[in-house]
């Protein structure tokens, strides 16, 4: 009988002993998972148009993009109003949205919006070094100008 009951003990004790490691593992917290959400400003120029504060947010999962103005800088004075179109291509060349619109008479500039008035998502996303890649192509008054865009230094 005894050595019924040291087995009996012994097989008690591992179980024991193993349902407490298991226990603690469980009870172990997990780390926070974070998610990187970062911003890049682009801008450019060309001979008529600059573009500021090009904002690209990107996700794990998704690129927002938009925002910005788009300023006439051309050295001769368009006929106003000025309706504009503006296509957004990425680094493959593929169109990823448009904006387009009427600058009036006020100021020769007009806000950017991937997708007009909310944000265009391309799924999939790229690395940064792509992304400093894209660029827009302006339409205005029968003319058209390709701008390249690159990172702001602020």
């Amino acid at each position: 009988m005894t050595i019924i009951l040291k087995r009996a003990y012994i097989i008690i004790s591992i179980l024991l002993i193993t349902n407490l490691i298991t226990l603690g593992f469980l009870l172990i917290p997990e780390p926070e998972k974070t998610v990187q959400y970062s911003y890049v400003h682009l801008k450019g120029e060309s001979n008529h148009w600059k573009v500021d504060n090009f904002i690209v947010s990107y996700l794990p999962t998704a690129h927002n993009f938009g925002r910005g103005t788009l300023t006439y800088i051309g050295s001769d004075k368009p006929t106003l109003p000025i309706n504009v179109t503006v296509k957004f291509f990425d680094h493959r060349g593929k169109e990823v949205g448009s904006s387009g619109g009427q600058i009036g008479n006020r100021e020769l500039n007009k806000p950017l919006s991937g997708g007009g008035y909310r944000e265009t998502v391309i799924k999939n996303p790229v690395p940064i070094e792509d992304i400093l890649k894209w660029s827009l192509i302006i339409y205005w008054n029968g003319n058209e100008e390709v701008i390249d865009l690159g990172l702001t230094s602020n």
